[in-house]
């Protein structure tokens, strides 16, 4: 019985383990997320503004 409740306290354990896991995998993954965002957005502009000087190149 001792046997049994002390496996089921490890299991428990473990278990919590597994979620914060799990719970920093979907922030990480949410963050990693928001920087490919942030980097796309960023090139987005670039390729935007970089356009804007080749057309203001063939006005003059």
């Amino acid at each position: 019985q001792a046997f049994i409740e002390d496996c089921s306290l490890v299991l428990v354990k473990e278990f919590n383990n597994l979620e914060k896991l799990y719970l920093w995998v979907a922030k990480t993954r949410t963050e990693l997320d928001e920087q490919e965002a942030e980097q796309s957005a960023a090139n987005d502009k670039i390729n935007h503004e970089s356009a804007n000087v080749d057309i203001m190149k063939l006005k003059f």
